[in-house]
């Protein structure tokens, strides 16, 4: 666990905006974090008119390793009568990522496990908080650069 800190420095922001900024970059943070499984104790934003401040306690290292189970088609139609894979039994394994060698049966249907290891945080951070920064909304906001997004 770790704490992290991003500041933003920023043109002078209209005073009525810097609670909204604030509210934004809370709840942006909280989803983020959530939607990609990231532990985190707190979410805390400091604002003034100058400075944006995120600080998050009991940041995790990275995303938990995941183990998914999916349920598969029927035995007898993801095998033919000689025991080898069908089409249909073969396209569900390459759906879910796995060789048809891991692919198992129980209660007559065929099932895959699929294990995921959990991605760093730092990298996950770094590919989203221009996304997250970009999508504050606020009635005087302006853009110096050429976005296409």
């Amino acid at each position: 666990m770790s704490k992290y800190l991003l500041e933003i420095g920023v043109e002078e922001l209209p005073y009525k905006f810097i609670g909204s900024a604030e509210k934004q970059l809370k709840e942006s943070f909280i989803k983020f974090l959530e939607a990609n499984n990231i532990t985190f104790d707190s979410v805390n934003v400091l604002t003034t008119p100058r400075r944006l401040a995120v600080i998050i306690d009991g940041l995790a290292d990275s995303q938990p390793d995941s183990t998914k189970v999916f349920k598969g088609p029927i035995k007898k139609i993801a095998y033919d009568e000689n025991g080898n894979l069908s089409k249909a039994g073969a396209g569900f394994a390459k759906k879910n990522g796995i060789s048809p060698d891991a692919l198992y049966v129980e209660d007559d249907y065929v099932w895959a496990k699929v294990e995921t290891r959990g991605k760093c945080t730092k990298d996950l951070l770094t590919e989203n908080i221009p996304n997250i920064v970009l999508k504050l909304q606020g009635s005087h906001f302006m853009r110096w650069a050429d976005h296409e997004e």
